[in-house]
């Protein structure tokens, strides 16, 4: 019977072999975020261009110009003489 009493120690030692290997994996996590940082820096690029569009804003301003169209308005007055 004392023989078993060896074996359950012999199990022991093998789950700790299972836990060291658990950090290991952790450390190629870390790798991968590194590779995150990198796009981070390729996507500031991509702001640049968004402020050649703030130009084409400008050109949006030539069209205020049509709100001479307001004029109609004086037609309606004529109306309210009708109803006189």
């Amino acid at each position: 019977m004392g023989d078993e009493e060896v074996a359950s120690p012999q199990g022991g030692s093998i789950r700790r072999e299972v836990v060291c290997s658990l950090p290991v994996n952790p450390k190629k996590k870390k790798k991968k975020k590194k590779k995150k940082k990198k796009k981070k820096k390729k996507k500031k690029k991509k702001k640049k261009k968004k402020k050649k569009k703030k130009k084409k804003k400008k050109k949006k301003k030539k069209k205020k110009k049509k709100k001479k169209k307001k004029k109609k308005k004086k037609k309606k007055k004529k109306k309210k003489k009708k109803k006189k």
